[in-house]
């Protein structure tokens, strides 16, 4: 019987004593039965009275399969057993509805469209459950495909869904025979334990929401293992990892952890992939320590200054100085251009009002140089001689007259770079006289884009002519190299380059110099000159 009662009041009675109603009790169990719900919903058990999966075809043909839809209670029980679905589609009349809930996981219902339609498989319980623990979807697994668009979806009055699983957001999977399992209440279980236990170990608040902890652990869904962690906790005895993933927090207290944040800002991460611009100032990677613009091995063996533009060597047994390299341009490429012109004789023109006069040009013979970059080229000229006639028209009153010529490489506008010639003038008094101006190989060095070519000026007094004058060279060829700036120091000897044929080479016991076609070296034989195709004995 019930205890309680209730009291009725009248003026100028005595009060009157009455067994309660049945509505009480009614409103008793009614308050029981509202918070074991409320219990099974913070356990992670889910409420629904419907239950809606969706797919559209799948990565064998176009079809949408159920095997079987079940529904588990926290008995272990299959309430949807027997319930039959229904649908958007027109399920096949071999392949009816009735089969998603048969309990045969070998019998299947399908729907087929073509091309393939977004379909459900509706499937209503007859009430609202409280304690759903499970959903299990189950479609044609043998093959391994996966089926698109796949979304499960529960519901208390089929009008308001809410999605568990939604294949655009967690991804396609490969259908197995165990199928596909929706559940809420693992995750919310291992959530509601690690809140439970930072409450009591350090003190949680949870204020208007918020949750304050010093320790939040994180938890595989599966096995339960601890795989990461967020902590307040620091230093001093309170263990100072701040984050941590691939371990459990102990692990990252060992420092063994896949990757730790620390407090203090250190970090560590183990088999890990970083990509994009690293800017470091300090560190140690794989025995080589990083300091400021300095770049040295551990036992200082090797040091690379990116400041000064050097590298040391150091004799591992004595730490002396055994090599240091100041390197100057290190050379990409060595280009050579070649041209030649064959010169035909060719007259003076009779020159009575210019001084100065072009009388030739090798045009036919021009180089193209591109100095874009900063490039420095260096042109080989051979040894080469000119000719040319100048006549005196003879006449009262008219003494000596003088003719001189020069040679030029030029671009014909930003360089004019004169050759060295033996002799250039000629004086004459009367007659034709002839000079022979002989040029040595030389080089020029050439700073400026251009097409290059070889002229020869004539400078001369106003009353020279040459009717009958001549002018010829031997020139046939020149060559144009790009300079080399090169420095290479090894532990056998050296090499420094300014071009291919300009440099000083030291090893064993060789030393060699060289310059162009000219060149000096020592070796144990001797000492030997370069005379311009080979090396012979130096008579010093």
């Amino acid at each position: 019987t019930s205890v309680f009662t209730h009291v009725t009041l009248s003026v100028g009675n005595k009060a009157v004593w009455s067994e309660a109603p049945e509505d009480v009790e009614a409103a008793i169990d009614e308050a029981k039965l509202t918070a074991e719900q409320a219990q099974l919903a913070a356990d992670g058990y889910m409420r629904a009275r419907y239950i809606r999966d969706w797919a559209q075809g799948n990565s064998t043909n176009s079809w949408n399969q159920w095997h079987e839809i079940e529904v588990i209670n926290k008995d272990g029980t299959n309430i949807a057993l027997g319930k039959i679905p229904t649908s958007n589609g027109t399920f096949a009349a071999n392949q009816p509805a009735s089969n998603a809930t048969d309990g045969d996981r070998g019998t299947y219902a399908g729907i087929n469209n073509t091309p393939p339609q977004l379909n459900y498989a509706r499937i209503d319980l007859g009430q609202i459950y409280h304690d759903i623990d499970y959903i299990v979807i189950k479609r044609s697994y043998q093959d391994g495909r996966t089926y698109h668009n796949t979304k499960t979806e529960i519901s208390e009055d089929g009008v308001n869904w809410t999605t568990i699983f939604d294949s655009a957001v967690e991804g396609t999977y490969a259908e197995t025979a165990e199928g596909k399992i929706h559940t809420q209440r693992y995750a919310s279980v291992m959530n509601r334990l690690a809140e439970t236990e930072a409450k009591t170990r350090f003190q949680t608040l949870i204020d208007g929401g918020l949750i304050y902890t010093a320790l939040m652990k994180l938890f595989d869904t599966i096995s339960g293992d601890e795989t990461a962690f967020i902590s307040g906790k620091q230093g001093a005895g309170k263990n100072l990892p701040a984050f941590g993933a691939g371990g459990s927090y102990q692990d990252a207290v060992a420092g063994t952890a896949k990757a730790i944040i620390r407090h203090d800002g250190s970090a560590k991460f183990s088999d890990a992939e970083i990509s994009g611009i690293i800017n470091a100032i300090g560190g140690t990677i794989g025995g080589l320590s990083l300091e400021g613009k300095k770049l040295f091995s551990q036992n200082h063996k090797l040091q690379i200054d990116g400041e000064e533009a050097t590298i040391a060597l150091l004799d591992p047994n004595t730490d002396a100085l055994r090599t240091i390299i100041r390197p100057t341009n290190i050379t990409t490429s060595v280009a050579s251009y070649f041209a030649s012109s064959s010169i035909s004789p060719a007259s003076i023109a009779t020159i009575k009002t210019n001084y100065t006069k072009t009388i030739w040009n090798l045009a036919s013979s021009s180089i193209t140089l591109n100095a874009t970059g900063g490039k420095t080229f260096e042109v080989s000229i051979p040894a080469f001689s000119v000719t040319m006639g100048v006549t005196h028209p003879g006449g009262a009153g008219i003494g000596s007259v003088y003719a001189r010529m020069a040679v030029y490489l030029t671009n014909g506008s930003s360089m004019k770079q004169p050759l060295t010639s033996l002799a250039s003038i000629i004086t004459s008094t009367g007659g034709t006289f002839s000079k022979t101006d002989d040029y040595p190989a030389q080089k020029v060095v050439v700073t400026n884009s251009g097409n290059y070519y070889l002229r020869v000026e004539l400078t001369h007094s106003p009353e020279a002519v040459s009717p009958n004058g001549q002018f010829s060279s031997t020139a046939t060829s020149f060559t144009a190299s790009e300079v080399v700036n090169r420095s290479e120091i090894g532990s056998n000897g050296m090499v420094i380059a300014t071009s291919d044929t300009n440099y000083t080479f030291m090893v064993g016991n060789t030393f060699e110099v060289r310059r162009g076609n000219s060149g000096l070296r020592i070796t144990n034989a001797g000492i030997e000159k370069f005379n311009g195709t080979s090396w012979v004995t130096a008579n010093i």
